[in-house]
Order: C-alpha cells, then structure tokens, then sequence
C-alpha cells in the first residue's frame, strides 16, 4: 500500500480520497481489519491449498467478472498493477482458508514485512478497497442528505486514530500526522452522519411500514434439497416417497445422493426455487425440477413469515429504509480515478 496510500482514488461531489481515506474508512468500519485478518490466515495455510480447487476457484473467480477471455483477464490485472501470479496467489489464500475454516488456528502469524508485501493485491483482488470506496460514497450521501456535507459537525476520532496507529502493515505512517488526523476527522465524521440518517429515517413506524412491503420475499423456509444426475432416478425416488411412504433421506441413501438442509428468505433463492417454495406447503414433496447438474428433489419443513422482533429482520428493513433515502444522493455522484 505504500506505493499508493496517498494517490487520488476516488471522490463524492467535491470531495476527494486518496487510498489512506479509503484505509481509514475501513478501519472506522471494521472491513480493514477483517482484510488483513484473512490475509495473515491466508499466507499462513496457502501452501495447503488443493491446487484442483484453485484452479476451479480461478474459473468462478473470471467468471463472475466477465474475465473467461485471456486478453481480458490480462487487461484487467494490467489495469490494477497486478500479475497473474497476484491473483494465483490470492486464490491460493481463500481456498486455503476456506478448508481450514472449522479448524482449530494451528499457524504462525507472517511477519509484519510479508503482511504489507501482499496487503495492496489482497485489498485489490478481495475487493476491499471497493467496498472501503463504497462506505465513502454512502457516507457522503448521507451527510448530502443532513445537508452537512461540507460543513460536518467535529466528530472525535480518537477511536479511528488509535487503530490507524496500531495498523503497522498498511502504510498510514506514510502520511504526515496532521494529514493524517484531519482525513481522520472527516472520515469519521461522515460516518457519524451516516449514523444519525440511520436514526432518523429508520424510525419505528417506518420500520413496520417495510416490513409490511415485504412480508411475502422475507419469508422464511426450512426446506431440504436432494440433487439427482438423471431425471428417471429423481422420478423413481419421488415415487417412493409419495406412494410408498419412504422418507427423502431413504431414498437418498439407496440413491447414494446428499440431502442437504438449507435455511433461507424467498428473496434469497433463485427464481425456480422461490416458485417452488411459494407453490410447496410446508410437509410435501416438490419436483424434481432441472438444474445446471441434474434434478432436484425438495421438501419443504416450515415457512415463517418475517418477525418484527427478528434482529436480523429489523436489521434488513433498517438497510432498504436508508438505501431508499440515500439512492438520489448516489445517482452520478461518486467518481472512481483509479481501477479497482
């Protein structure tokens, strides 16, 4: 990041941030840290990684970015300063750390210079410093909102600036301590007003009101899912449920097929499912219904309709109440200078 910390990387309306504001926004939200959380695991377990799920998680990875064409994979990389053993070697990292997952940490932590050697192509390839740049944006849409945007009321950043000063890897030594406490300021600053938008448009009554709107895609089902590669064995094994009382697991289980237990919101799944789930009462048996690698078998356990005392229900009213207030504080306002 050294190499970078203080390049112009974005801006909203008529603020400008360099990569150090982009830094301390995700400091202030707790991303940064999870960044370089993964990337000490990462360089730790890489070694493991299974190359064949490297090399199928470099397929997603292209795929999902529009990056199959070698010639736009290259011009991607190139645009970002970045190689393609950066992003072999970033790959390596998540499989790595996606098969230890449920393990004990058994690794040393890599040293402080190998931690800042990879932090720039991590940030970059993980998406990190898109989502720190995405903050930035919502943040100054919010304080557009407050009509604050360029009169932000102080904000103590003591909090902010203790973690920039315990961050070692990530090159805010590089910026001049008075710099560096005003971007702080005001990175906290247009978090605070962030805050206080939250507050204000996310109220009681306009929290029942959302869920109100969404009290059929936040519903929530318990179903479970048996996946098939031929259409005669799903057929064979629906039968014998329906008709001859077997369970899914039986039938599975002749079938040497997994049944896999999922818990979702309608809005969640993908368009096949959430008709299944919408046309399926809690207790039968629906398909087999085509997917991209065979048929699928579903049983449907429970629906539940959207709780107001859900946490993570309020949580998800919270979200769309603020995105709807900030969306025209948005619209052509935040311009990136840099690829990330």
């Amino acid at each position: 990041m050294r190499t970078c910390i203080d390049t112009h990387a974005m801006s909203y309306d008529e603020l400008d941030f360099a990569f150090a504001d982009l830094v301390l926004a995700g400091l202030q939200d707790g991303l940064w840290g999870g960044l370089i959380d993964d990337l000490s695991a990462g360089l730790a377990l890489a070694a493991s990684a299974d190359p064949a799920e490297v090399r199928a998680a470099a397929l997603d990875y292209r795929r999902e970015r529009g990056l199959l064409a070698s010639e736009d994979l290259r011009g991607w990389l190139a645009a970002r300063e970045l190689r393609a053993e950066d992003l072999a070697a970033h790959l390596r990292r998540v499989v790595a750390r996606a098969a230890a997952a449920n393990l004990p940490p058994s690794h040393e932590t890599p040293s402080t210079a190998e931690l800042a050697g990879n932090l720039r192509a991590e940030a970059l390839l993980a998406g990190a410093l898109q989502r720190c740049g995405d903050l930035l944006g919502r943040w100054g849409g919010a304080a557009r909102a407050r009509g604050t945007l360029y009169e932000l009321p102080h904000t103590p950043a003591d909090a902010l600036l203790a973690l920039a000063d315990a961050d070692q890897v990530s090159a805010l030594d590089a910026i001049e301590t008075g710099d560096l406490e005003g971007r702080a300021l005001r990175v906290a600053a247009l978090a605070g007003e962030h805050e206080k938008l939250c507050e204000e448009v996310a109220d009681a009554e306009a929290l029942e009101r959302m869920l109100r709107r969404h009290r059929l895609d936040w519903q929530r089902y318990r179903f479970r899912e048996a996946a098939f590669t031929a259409e005669t064995a799903a057929r064979e094994a629906a039968l014998c449920v329906r008709q001859d009382g077997m369970s899914l697991d039986e039938v599975a289980g002749l079938a040497r097929v997994a049944v896999i237990d999922r818990t979702q919101r309608l809005d969640e799944v993908d368009k096949l499912m959430n008709g299944v789930l919408l046309a399926t009462a809690p207790g039968e048996l629906a398909g087999p219904y085509p997917v991209d690698d065979g048929f699928v078998l579903v049983e449907v356990l429970e629906r539940s309709q959207p709780d107001p005392d859900d946490p993570q229900v309020r949580e998800l009213a919270r979200g769309e109440l603020v995105s709807d207030a900030l969306e025209r504080h948005l619209v052509g306002r935040v311009h990136w200078h840099v690829a990330v």
